[in-house]
């Protein structure tokens, strides 16, 4: 018995265990974590307008934030500058080129007619090895008259009104590998200027479009740490032995019921009425009572119900007997070992 009540306590304790190696593995494939990249960009652009050959100006260019003449710019010398620096170490590569855009706008509503781009320079390419910034450097000139023919022609071979942009972008595209980070990061970074055209002999000025912010970026990536590895393993083990642990559990507790049907049966009556149940060594002798036999000892509960008397049990080897005396009448309950088998019903587990 205490073999058949210690593996009907594995039977409890293995499900119990399945689920401790579900909640591990779960956690075990919950090996993410949250990398922050973060960054501050560092971005100006200046610029001289250079002057066609005049009587009325002393110096060759003019400098920033002043008023311009559209009949007398020769050219724009533009100087960008573009830095960025990352809180971590980075290798890759990085290259950059200056476009003109060339815009014909509607003059009362959003939208263009007509836009191209040219390009000013070609990709220039640069690597980057263990460091955590780049800075770029460059001036680019750019000839004002030469776009300014080209969005007349426009406007004269069309008959549109028109407001004229020139735009001198500074385009730079990076593809860096950072140490936590498994995939690249790629970023298109733009600088621009903007210059207007068809302004024949009037004043204009001259717009930057500048960005310098900071800001993080956030990627999901795999956390290879020890612990999640364990989980994984030992959640792996767990469900694995205890569904081993469960089959063969209740494998040998079905072999015990059905060779102990008997044995547990008759436990089972004696511990959960041992209050109304006297065991004896020897039965009297009731050959001169009116015998009467019980087919079940739920039956034989019946009559103590009615009588009152206790119930008295002799164990032999192969059946055990129930019996109430009172007054000229017995009444035998037998609970024989052949009359359980394998199918038998009459044993209800606890």
């Amino acid at each position: 018995m205490k073999k058949y009540k210690k593996n009907k306590f594995f039977q409890f304790l293995f499900p119990f265990l399945f689920i401790i190696g579900i909640v591990l593995i779960f956690f075990g494939f919950r090996d993410r974590k949250i990398v922050n990249l973060k960054y501050k960009e560092d971005n100006k652009i200046n610029y001289n307008v250079y002057l066609k050959p005049n009587s009325f100006f002393e110096t060759p260019y003019l400098g920033e934030n002043e008023t311009y003449i559209a009949s007398l710019i020769d050219y724009i010398d533009i100087h960008f500058h573009y830095g960025i620096k990352y809180d971590k170490k980075f290798s890759g590569n990085y290259k950059y080129k200056f476009v003109a855009l060339v815009s014909a706008n509607k003059k009362d509503a959003n939208g263009h007619y007509w836009q191209r781009e040219y390009s000013l320079t070609e990709f220039k390419n640069f690597d980057a090895v263990n460091q955590d910034f780049i800075a770029i450097d460059d001036n680019v000139k750019v000839n004002y008259g030469t776009y300014n023919d080209i969005l007349n022609q426009f406007r004269k071979e069309y008959d549109l009104t028109t407001q004229g942009e020139l735009k001198v972008i500074m385009k730079v595209s990076s593809n860096f590998q950072f140490t936590e980070v498994k995939e690249p990061v790629v970023d298109d970074s733009e600088l621009n200027l903007s210059i207007p055209l068809l302004e024949q002999a009037l004043e204009l000025s001259i717009n930057k479009d500048v960005s310098n912010e900071r800001d993080v970026v956030s990627f999901v990536e795999s956390d290879n740490s020890i612990i999640y590895i364990f989980f994984k393993i030992f959640g792996t083990l767990c469900i694995i032995f205890s569904i081993a642990g469960f089959v063969i559990a209740t494998k040998r507790a079905r072999e015990f019921r059905k060779n102990n049907l008997y044995t547990l049966k008759l436990d089972k009556i004696l511990k959960n009425y041992d209050s109304i149940i006297a065991n004896v060594k020897k039965l009297p002798n009731i050959n001169d009572f009116k015998k009467i036999e019980i087919s079940s000892f739920e039956e034989l509960l019946d009559v103590y119900s009615e009588v009152r008397m206790p119930i008295n049990c002799y164990q032999g080897r192969y059946e055990a007997l129930f019996v109430i005396i009172n007054n000229e009448t017995a009444w035998v309950y037998k609970l024989k070992r052949s009359d359980l088998s394998e199918k038998s019903d009459d044993y209800e587990e606890d």
